[in-house]
């Protein structure tokens, strides 16, 4: 699982990520977020 995780934040890494237009619920904590240098973090967690 660890070599996907690296592969997924390798990908974001390249991304450039801008602020949404709505709030995107993530998964992995159940909370909105509109910055996307927390969507691009929190992302890729397993």
């Amino acid at each position: 699982m660890e070599d996907g995780v690296q592969a997924m934040r390798d990908y974001l890494a390249g991304l450039d990520i801008a602020s949404p237009e709505h709030q995107v619920l993530m998964n992995v904590t159940a909370k909105s977020e509109v910055a996307p240098s927390i969507i691009k973090e929190i992302s890729h967690y397993t």
